[in-house]
């Protein structure tokens, strides 16, 4: 993307590094239990759909109910429920996620291996990647893989109770009536083949009660969800395994787009390594780097044609765009609850003149880390291509983030740290596959 030679940049005056180091004291540290870090992630995946049904969590108290109706036990319950949760991690396009609710017959595995790949990367969630490949393995096919029987049974329930949800919805969708013993008709003549006999008996069973699809409203599908966990153990996770999944995080919001790749990590690259040129603690650097892995979160609720548009964005559109930060803040409060890092993350888009987005606060009220986030984003997001521009060459990046600082839009001392060491600010936003 950078053809021209580093040597280029202009270099303007600057204060020796060490003149940038900055008073500060050390943010608290994490305390996320992997279970609130799984509903997170189901609260992101469903922000995919860009509508207001949380399929993810429909489909997991589809499978907590059959579970507890064929008396699994503890550990088979919860690996089932949480697999459920965050079965559609291989999903980041609206249109993907579409045409899967649409198609009620044998659909797709792409999504499947990609989710499990990332699973895998994940160390606190790998053990859930084989439920997740085969989440959609017809029942007839799964004996051919070297699965234990937990991963087996709970692969086959997830893929029964999400084409389950996906017959609810077409039926919605077509604005028809929903008469189940439609879906249960559609359901049961796969049994056998797609679906465990066993289970399609189970879950008829329930649906002739009323007891599959009672409470799938937000509220009871969140009492549900916290019954079922307050039966687990909580497990804390260390700043390494929080990482690992704030990286997974980061890799489904940028697979969202082409233009995106490697964003969130780049992002996050550049943002520790400024917060270290910065003098800011070890333990703030660490939570700066996650910040920044999650700080675009929100843009799965983005729909693709505006993400993706190949020129200027109209008002309404931009307003769109402009909700990710809201939408990022919210997500993010869910899981961290009132640590600062949600809001470094949500903020990469407010100035210190005010005049950000999209709470409009001022310098003021801008930490220092926030303020690293936004300038990473820039850096990043300039250095590469996108389908409005390609990218910016070096001279322009430097000039273009100095000008910014000028107008009160980034943080000049921030600024001063990226631009001042510009070949490992670049080495950090794009990776050396980049160069």
């Amino acid at each position: 993307m950078f053809g021209e030679s580093l040597a280029n940049v202009r270099e303007p005056v600057r204060r020796p590094a060490e003149s940038l180091v900055l008073p500060h004291a050390a943010p608290p540290p994490l305390h996320v239990d992997c279970h609130r870090i799984i509903r997170a992630l189901a609260d992101a995946l469903d922000m995919v759909g860009v509508d207001d049904v949380p399929h993810c969590k429909r489909v997991a108290i589809m499978v907590l109910a059959c579970a507890n109706a064929l008396g699994w036990s503890t550990d088979w319950r919860r690996h089932a429920v949480l697999s459920a949760l965050i079965h559609d991690c291989g999903v980041s396009v609206s249109g993907i996620h579409l045409r899967l609710l649409k198609s009620f017959g044998e659909p797709t595995r792409r999504h499947c291996l990609a989710g499990a790949e990332y699973l895998v990367s994940a160390p606190p969630l790998a053990d859930f990647a084989k439920t997740i490949r085969h989440h959609h393995t017809p029942w007839s096919e799964l004996p051919r893989f070297e699965l234990d029987e937990r991963t087996r049974q709970a692969a086959n329930l997830i893929n029964l109770c999400d084409r389950y949800e996906v017959l609810t919805c077409f039926f919605t969708g077509q604005g028809l009536r929903i008469d189940h013993r439609d879906v249960i008709a559609v359901v049961t003549a796969h049994r056998g083949q797609l679906f465990s006999p066993d289970l399609v008996d189970a879950l008829v069973a329930l649906s002739g009660s009323g007891g599959l699809t009672a409470d799938l409203d937000p509220d009871g599908i969140e009492a549900k969800l916290d019954a079922a966990a307050a039966l687990w153990p909580e497990v804390i996770l260390d700043v390494a395994e929080v990482r690992s999944v704030a990286s997974l995080f980061g890799r489904i919001v940028d697979a969202k787009s082409r233009f995106t790749a490697e964003h969130s990590a780049g992002v996050a690259r550049l943002a520790a390594r400024l917060a270290r040129r910065l003098g800011l603690s070890d333990r703030t650097c660490a939570q700066i780097e996650i910040a920044g892995l999650l700080h675009d979160v929100g843009k799965l609720r983005v729909p693709d044609e505006i993400l993706d548009k190949p020129g200027p964005l109209t008002v309404p559109e931009r307003q769109v765009i402009m909700r990710h930060a809201a939408d990022t803040a919210w997500l993010l409060r869910r899981l961290f609850g009132d640590h600062p890092l949600v809001d470094w993350a949500a903020w990469h888009h407010e100035c210190p003149n005010g005049q950000g987005y999209p709470f409009g606060l001022d310098g003021s009220q801008l930490p220092i880390e926030a303020r690293v986030i936004a300038v990473a984003d820039v850096f990043q997001s300039v250095a590469q291509d996108r389908p409005y521009r390609s990218s910016l060459a070096p001279d322009q990046v430097a000039a273009l983030l100095e000008d910014m600082a000028d107008q009160g839009r980034l943080d000049p001392v921030v600024v001063e740290a990226a631009v001042g060491d510009f070949a490992g600010s670049l080495e950090a936003a794009l990776g050396p596959a980049e160069r």
